[in-house]
């Protein structure tokens, strides 16, 4: 009996220190196999708005690609979306002017990862190699 009060003891104060670093805005180790909490972003879900576009030409001039800024406002995120690629070697970003957060995807794949977006900037871009890239405006 005395050990388990001990170990109820340990972890009650491991419990406070945590709660009183996360107060305090220090960090927490979480314990092994312990899953770090997901941003909101990671998570987005539901309806978004393509916000603006942007399109690119291919090297040979030939063929051209448009690049989508999407806005989830539920989540306050965004990302860069493609509906089709003409070719390959193509890279489309998203870029979060603030944070300096990007998120790529290459072609094949059309769509990048949702970035936070709370109160801040951010860009599509989309270029093959080679190429000039184009951008659009700023969310």
């Amino acid at each position: 009996m005395r050990n388990d009060h001990r170990s109820r003891e340990r972890r009650m104060v491991v419990a406070v220190a945590s709660a009183g670093a996360l107060l305090l805005g220090g960090a927490v180790a979480l314990p092994a196999g312990a899953a770090a909490p997901m941003s909101a972003a990671s998570r987005c879900t539901g309806s978004y708005k393509d916000v603006y576009s942007a399109e690119s030409f291919n090297s040979s001039g030939t063929q051209s690609v448009a690049v989508w800024l999407q806005y989830n406002p539920t989540c306050r995120s965004v990302r860069a979306q493609v509906a089709r690629w003409s070719d390959t070697g193509w890279e489309i970003w998203v870029y979060n002017e603030d944070t300096k957060e990007s998120a790529t995807q290459y072609s094949p794949g059309q769509t990048t990862s949702w970035l936070d977006d709370a109160g801040t900037h951010s860009h599509a871009c989309v270029q093959q190699y080679g190429s000039a890239k184009a951008c659009t405006p700023s969310y």
